[in-house]
């Protein structure tokens, strides 16, 4: 289990993000409680709202992450969306997976893994990782297809293959009779009996 996050603390009554200027600590500090109640909600009522405010803090000239807190910027995006959410990367990255939004995808996976750093050294026990090295997650994928597999990131994008369809074809993934044939290796010869005679 990671750390506990501590989130910031916001006062009330900030006021609406569009009544001060992109680019300003106010204006961080105000998408980061828009940020941390739209992770809040997103289990219950989906990732739209997430995804509305994470694209608006990546496309900003300046980005939050390198204004606010005033008196000591969070530096990296990591930090600042742990720090404003109260909720850890992974489950941030794991929200955003859930959106179909793939250009987004890419900015937010290029953004949380170019500043990362060294991975922790805990054990993961699913596969979806935000080191750049390697994953399953959507976002990841659709980063590797479109460096390492353009002709395919462009079937994906035109939404005639799943990332998932297109990382196995590129043979990132194994497919089903990859999965069978393993399974078969694996398989005691009474339980292949026992399956042949299921099957005929």
């Amino acid at each position: 289990m990671g750390e506990k996050i501590k989130p910031y603390s916001f006062p009330p009554m900030l006021g609406h993000i569009d009544e001060v200027p992109e680019g300003t600590p106010e204006w961080a500090e105000r998408l980061g409680l828009r940020i941390k109640l739209a992770v809040e909600h997103a289990e219950r009522f989906g990732v739209d709202e997430l995804l509305i405010e994470i694209k608006r803090a990546l496309e900003a000239k300046l980005p939050p992450w390198e204004i606010w807190p005033e008196s000591d910027p969070c530096g990296k995006a990591p930090r600042y969306f742990e720090y404003v959410s109260g909720s850890s990367i992974e489950k941030i990255d794991a929200l955003m997976n859930a959106s179909d939004d793939d250009e987004t995808l890419k900015r937010w996976r290029r953004a949380i893994t170019r500043s990362r750093g060294q991975p922790k050294k805990e054990s993961n026990s699913d596969n979806i990782t935000i080191t750049p090295k390697r994953g399953t997650s959507r976002a990841y994928t659709l980063d590797r297809l479109e460096r390492e597999r353009p002709d395919l990131y462009e079937r994906v994008k035109a939404r005639k293959l799943t990332a998932n369809a297109a990382a196995k074809l590129a043979g990132w993934r194994p497919t089903g009779l990859d999965q069978l044939r393993s399974a078969w290796r694996k398989a005691s010869t009474e339980e292949r009996e026992t399956f042949r005679k299921e099957i005929l």
